[in-house]
């Protein structure tokens, strides 16, 4: 009995379409906690690329947190304290080697030290099925 590949692939889920790019919008941090970004209900957000950059001439600092759904940013679900931002520079909080992970209906949130200081911005992968 003969198989017929091309009927076989076709019934299979198009890797690509398992995986789709996503922007996390250019967020301005506040000294109170805002939410950078909120992952789909229904699929996992891998955090290819995440930068904070200080548009002022003073130095400032970040902290990040990684809310479950329906919680609340804290001590528990710190990532980044009050990292240091250099005056007119940036620093990288996530980047190839060091990917994140934000599961299905977290947020990610920050604040910063001056209101309107800070920038925070980069990209990502919605991964949606099974992808192996």
């Amino acid at each position: 009995m003969d198989i017929n590949p091309v009927r076989f692939q076709s019934e299979q889920s198009d890797r690509a379409a398992l995986r789709v790019p996503v922007p996390v919008d250019v967020f301005q941090l506040q000294t109170t906690v805002g939410t950078v970004f909120t992952a789909r209900a229904d699929a996992d957000f891998q955090i290819e690329n995440l930068v904070a950059v200080n548009v002022t001439g003073t130095i400032d600092y970040v902290t990040i947190y990684l809310v479950p759904s329906g919680g609340t940013a804290g001590v528990a679900n710190t990532i980044v304290y009050q990292k240091e931002v250099p005056a007119k520079g940036g620093i990288t909080i996530f980047d190839k080697e060091n990917v994140g992970l934000v599961q299905p209906g977290m947020t990610l949130e920050a604040l910063c030290g001056v209101n309107d200081a800070v920038n925070i911005y980069g990209h990502g992968y919605d991964y949606q099925g099974i992808y192996s």
